[in-house]
C-alpha cells in the first residue's frame, strides 16, 4: 500500500490524547520524504531522521506526563485542606476550653508534616513546569512567586514555633504568618487553575 508524504499510521495506542498529540506533531514536524513505517526512524528514501521517535513511545510519554501534571495540583489541594485543619487546631489551642491542650499538641505534631508536604509540593511544581508542561513556563511565573511567598511564610512560622513557649512576640506573629499563608493559598488555587493542562 502506497502512503502519501506527511502521513503516518499510529498503531496500538490506547490513549486518545496521545493519538491527537502524535497527529499534531506529525502535522507540524513533517518533512517531505521523512515518513516511514510505524516505529521506523527512517524516511521514505532510507535516510536517517534522528529527531523521529517511534509514535507509540512519544504518545505514551506524553500521556504519562499529562497525567503526572495533575499530581501537583491534587497534592496542593490536600496540603491546603490540611493547613486549614492545622489552623483550626491552632485557633482552638488558644481558647480557654478544656480541649485546648489536646488541640495544641495536635497542631504541634501536624506542623512538621504539613511543612514537608508544602515543600515537596513546591518542588513538584518546579519539576512539573520544567519537565512536564514547559509550555506554561511564562504563565507560571506569578504562580511560582506566590508559591515561594507561601513557603517563606511557612518557613518563618516553623522557625518561630520553636520560641512560642518563651517569647510573646513569637506567639503573636506565628498565627499571622499562618493566616497569611492560607490567604495566599486561596490566590494560589486561582492562579493554578489557569495552568492546568
Amino acid at each position: 500500500m502506497e502512503r502519501s508524504p506527511g502521513v503516518r499510521v499510529l498503531v496500538l495506542v490506547r490513549d486518545a490524547d496521545a493519538r491527537a498529540v502524535e497527529r499534531d506533531r506529525l502535522h507540524h514536524d513533517a518533512e517531505p520524504g521523512a515518513v516511514g513505517h510505524p516505529g521506523d526512524a527512517r524516511g521514505e528514501g532510507g535516510e536517517q531522521v534522528p529527531h523521529r521517535r517511534p509514535p507509540i513511545a512519544v504518545a505514551r510519554r506524553y500521556a504519562t506526563g499529562r497525567r503526572l501534571a495533575y499530581l501537583h495540583p491534587i497534592v496542593g489541594l490536600v496540603a491546603i485542606a490540611l493547613a486549614a485543619y492545622a489552623a483550626s487546631l491552632g485557633v482552638r489551642s488558644r481558647s480557654a476550653r478544656p480541649g485546648a491542650d489536646r488541640a495544641r499538641r495536635r497542631h504541634a505534631a501536624l506542623g512538621p508534616w504539613l511543612y514537608t508536604l508544602f515543600l515537596l509540593n513546591w518542588l513538584a511544581g518546579l519539576a512539573t513546569v520544567e519537565w512536564l508542561t514547559p509550555d506554561v513556563e511564562d504563565a507560571a511565573e506569578t504562580h511560582f512567586a506566590v508559591g515561594s511567598a507561601i513557603m517563606a511564610c511557612l518557613t518563618a512560622a516553623a522557625l518561630l514555633s520553636r520560641r512560642i513557649r518563651v517569647d510573646r512576640r513569637a506567639r503573636t506573629i506565628h498565627p499571622l504568618l499562618g493566616a497569611a499563608a492560607l490567604l495566599l493559598c486561596g490566590l494560589q488555587v486561582f492562579l493554578g487553575l489557569q495552568l492546568l493542562p
